[in-house]
């Protein structure tokens, strides 16, 4: 008897635990993401585009449409459909609207100059790494690269590495993630965690380096500018 009274405690605990989370997590909260929000939000893109993207591979070849994974136009529906999704629990966990997470305002055109030709210097820094890796290292052979699907340009890899990506991406680690932790942490370790989110969704092992510190770049140009847009134009420069 005593048991199970003990067990109807912990069950009746534990049920006040599982609400508290519940209540904790849909509760709107201006200093979101955060660490452990943004951990959740990372995880939850990357879970979307595997989800999204090999549901849709298989759904378009029960009906008779031949595609291979990483095709332009199926990369850029399941970068659509889930940065979608991550941004707006975001925005809607913050109060914020699409409109508040790209601040516009106050953008000095003096500064485009530089910022596009700092853009060109990482190019250029990336371009030697890869030069370097290819020519000396094996990691370039072994790695699988799903950007090596968009090698040949068309319009469809334009529209997804000049407009989809830049402007999605940007939203939801510069706009999102970066402004949610500088709320908390300092403007050093937050461009660090938000850059590395950045290099790591794009599966390249080889990429890693240079991706993470043009997202350490763009970041310090958003905090630097309060301005999303040379981030976007940045961003597609170098894609």
């Amino acid at each position: 008897m005593h048991n199970i009274f003990k067990r109807r405690i912990n069950l009746k605990k534990n049920s006040i635990s599982v609400f508290r989370f519940w209540e904790k997590l849909l509760k709107k909260d201006k200093n979101f993401p955060q660490i452990w929000g943004s951990i959740i939000l990372f995880l939850l893109l990357l879970s979307l585009q595997f989800f999204i993207g090999y549901t849709l591979y298989f759904l378009l070849l029960k009906f008779g449409v031949r595609i291979y994974l990483g095709d332009p136009t199926h990369l850029s529906i399941t970068i659509l459909l889930s940065y979608f999704i991550v941004i707006y629990i975001g925005a809607w966990k913050t109060g914020k609207t699409f409109q508040n997470l790209i601040p516009i305002e106050n953008f000095k055109v003096t500064l485009l100059l530089p910022l596009i030709l700092t853009s060109i210097g990482l190019y250029l820094l990336s371009f030697t790494y890869h030069f370097i890796l290819n020519n000396y290292a094996y990691l370039e052979r072994i790695e699988f690269d799903y950007f090596k699907a968009l090698i040949y340009p068309n319009i469809y890899s334009f529209g997804l590495l000049v407009l989809i990506s830049p402007v999605t991406e940007e939203l939801f680690f510069r706009g999102l993630l970066l402004n949610g932790l500088t709320r908390r942490f300092d403007v050093k370790h937050s461009l660090a965690l938000s850059s590395l989110f950045f290099a790591v969704s794009h599966f390249s092992v080889q990429k890693l380096i240079p991706i993470f510190l043009l997202g350490f770049f763009l970041g310090w140009v958003f905090i630097k500018t309060k301005n999303l847009l040379p981030c976007i134009l940045i961003h597609a420069i170098n894609n």
